[in-house]
């Protein structure tokens, strides 16, 4: 498989992309993420071809999973998702990433 991720010798996601759900933590998060609280929804978008969490508008962190090229094919379709937060401690923010709107 080419591209980022590091992900090798694993299977394609081939969810629909309505029933596409996973649990994930921000990658590179940011300095809002200080904010956040267990509940919050981020907003899920592709951002020049890379898929982000944002929160109140601003980039929270990267997602970066296996199921990141499905999410990323998914948002380019024009399917919408949203991250609710399962977990927050000191800038580790664990995501429960589902279709829908915020």
């Amino acid at each position: 498989m080419s591209g980022s991720g590091g992900f090798s010798g694993g299977k394609e996601v081939t969810t629909s992309c309505d029933k596409l759900k996973f649990d994930i933590v921000l990658s590179s998060p940011k300095p809002i993420t200080s904010s956040i609280q267990i509940g919050d929804q981020l907003e899920i978008e592709l951002i020049e071809d890379d898929v982000y969490a944002l929160y109140n508008g601003q980039i929270a962190g990267g997602i970066s999973a296996r199921e990141a090229s499905r999410l990323k094919y998914c948002l380019g379709k024009g399917h919408t998702y949203k991250g609710t937060v399962i977990s927050a401690k000191l800038g580790n923010i664990r995501l429960s990433v589902s279709a829908g709107i915020i």
